[in-house]
């Protein structure tokens, strides 16, 4: 699959069922997931990992994160109550249109814009190209 097919894949899910497409459980398909929960469960994650970290001696700065594949923006709202500055990108517009919307920390959080197909930055783009 190439970026541009993966691109308008993500971009259908974020127009059809956004908050299943990332996080699918069977019980929350076409548009059962309740916000608040989906929101939370972004937070246990994150708190999971961090309490992983922190059990390794892992020292967590606030600095800056980033949200590669953001989808809505599911764990870059929970990186956000960690860090001083996210930023989620995601190469679907219409989830980066929804995480923009679901943003609780506009000071904090930005989700500029869509990765392009062609991004160099992609490891999706740089696997399907012959110049590496």
């Amino acid at each position: 699959m190439d970026m541009t097919e993966l691109q308008r894949n993500w971009d259908l899910f974020g127009k059809t069922d956004p908050l299943w497409s990332i996080l699918n459980d069977p019980r929350r398909q076409n548009g059962r997931w309740n916000e608040k929960e989906f929101f939370q469960s972004g937070q246990r994650d994150i708190e999971a990992i961090f309490d992983t970290l922190n059990g390794l001696g892992v020292i967590s700065r606030r600095g800056r994160a980033l949200d590669f594949g953001c989808g809505v923006g599911r764990l870059t709202q929970a990186l956000c109550e960690r860090f001083d500055s996210v930023v989620g990108v995601d190469i679907a517009p219409s989830m980066i249109e929804l995480a923009n919307r679901y943003n609780r920390f506009p000071g904090r959080c930005e989700t500029p814009s869509t990765i392009a197909p062609s991004c160099p930055c992609s490891p999706l783009a740089a696997s399907t190209s012959s110049s590496l």
